[in-house]
């Protein structure tokens, strides 16, 4: 089956007859066509970007209710759209990692597994790193978990490369897999379970 195009997509919108078009200033990704349903009760119909599938479609209690929903609506498709904005642009920085730094990667579905990686070469993007041996510090008497800290230079697996991101400036991570969570270790031990 083949695909829509974005024009075919835009083109297969439903557009309610004699609506009047409202495209958002705060963003270009945003049209709202408002009509009276045939019992005359003010209505909204919205799209986003090039969808064909509606964001929303609703009957408001009246004008005043709807001119000041679609506002709000208005204002939060430009907030997300400005804030896609800035993730791209903090993505996009480089980091400022050096050999040295260790990640964690914390993942596991009924248990919790950790793994050290040691950063060990970097460029403007990216990291090589290799996994690093961990120690235990114990955990509860009987509880099949631990603490695990990170053994710096003790290195036990290949050399791997990753392209560092942020959630925030100064937040690096890396993506390790579709599960779990791979960021900058803080130094602080980190909780471990397994089944017996």
């Amino acid at each position: 089956m083949k695909r829509m195009t974005a024009e075919e997509r835009i083109a297969s919108r439903w557009i309610p007859a004699g609506s009047t078009e409202l495209i958002a200033s705060e963003t270009d990704r945003l049209v709202v066509y408002l009509y009276n349903d045939h019992q005359g009760k003010p209505c909204a119909i919205g799209y986003s970007g090039t969808r064909s599938k509606s964001d929303f479609h609703n009957i408001y209690q009246d004008e005043a209710h709807r001119l000041s929903r679609i506002n709000e609506l208005r204002q939060s498709y430009a907030k997300a759209e400005e804030g896609k904005r800035q993730m791209k642009e903090t993505r996009s920085q480089p980091h400022d990692l050096k050999p040295g730094a260790i990640f964690v990667w914390s993942w596991g579905y009924e248990q919790t597994n950790v793994n050290f990686y040691q950063v060990i070469s970097t460029t403007d993007h990216m990291v090589t790193m290799r996994e690093i041996a961990q120690e235990s510090i114990g955990g509860d008497n009987g509880s099949m978990s631990d603490h695990r800290i990170a053994v710096p230079d003790q290195f036990i697996g290949p050399e791997i490369r990753k392209r560092v991101q942020f959630v925030r400036p100064g937040e690096p991570y890396l993506t390790m897999a579709s599960f779990g969570w791979c960021s900058l270790w803080d130094g602080k031990p980190q909780y471990n379970s397994w089944y017996g």
